[in-house]
């Protein structure tokens, strides 16, 4: 039987979208903390910024607080993934081993009048029931995408933070996800591409720490239920 621990680890990622008989991909790229930005010197950064800022009159605080909180076109990208998906996922819990086969249920709808979008994503893990709930959220003010995932096999919570190309409808992901084993954050990749309005492919990336090379532990494609 698999470790609990180490498969909810990264199932807390495969319900994000694959029923692919190939190897993971490998890369020689690898992640470090330098593309996680540092909540202490963002802090200091603002602090610094705010007390050199001229003063701004009311009605250029209330145009950025509205321009802030309105939802724009990559909410209303999010909103076209709402909806009921079924998720063919493969992982791989080490480079070149069998790959282990599941499905996922995801159901995605809107909050806040469009500014986020909660998804429910539900599998089962060595015959025990398992969810997750992500928060899909865009930016205005730092024009990026995040996700907060919380789930039924943990006290805490991952963070994703990243990008989308307009052209090639591509999700770039950097995800934190703190090791219960060790204590310490371990970053992961996931690249999401949306192939159709009704298919998504994820393919996740973690370091191997045998080798320090990057490899994919997970692949997951989302079909859209009619």
């Amino acid at each position: 039987m698999k470790s609990p621990i180490l498969i909810s680890y990264v199932v807390t990622w495969l319900l994000l979208g694959c029923n692919n008989q190939s190897k993971p991909e490998t890369s020689t790229t690898s992640l470090d903390s330098s593309n996680i930005p540092n909540p202490s010197a963002t802090t200091a950064d603002n602090t610094s910024n705010k007390e050199n800022a001229p003063p701004v009159d009311q009605a250029t605080r209330e145009k950025a607080y509205q321009d802030y909180m309105t939802p724009g076109p990559m909410h209303k990208l999010l909103a076209s993934l709402n909806g009921e998906w079924q998720g063919d996922v493969t992982f791989w819990p080490a480079p070149g081993a069998p790959p282990i086969k599941s499905t996922s249920s995801v159901v995605n709808k809107m909050l806040y009048g469009g500014l986020y979008q909660e998804g429910i994503h539900k599998n089962t893990i060595n015959g025990k029931p398992y969810e997750t709930k992500l928060i899909w959220g865009y930016d205005n003010l730092k024009k990026k995408f995040f996700i907060l995932a919380i789930d039924n096999m943990g006290s805490g919570f991952g963070h994703l933070e990243g990008t989308y190309d307009t052209t090639s409808k591509v999700f770039n992901f950097v995800l934190r996800k703190t090791d219960p084993v060790t204590g310490k954050d371990n970053l992961y990749r996931e690249v999401r591409k949306i192939v159709t309005p009704d298919r998504q492919e994820m393919k996740m990336y973690q370091i191997d720490k045998k080798t320090g090379k990057e490899y994919q532990s997970l692949e997951i494609i989302y079909t859209r239920k009619k």
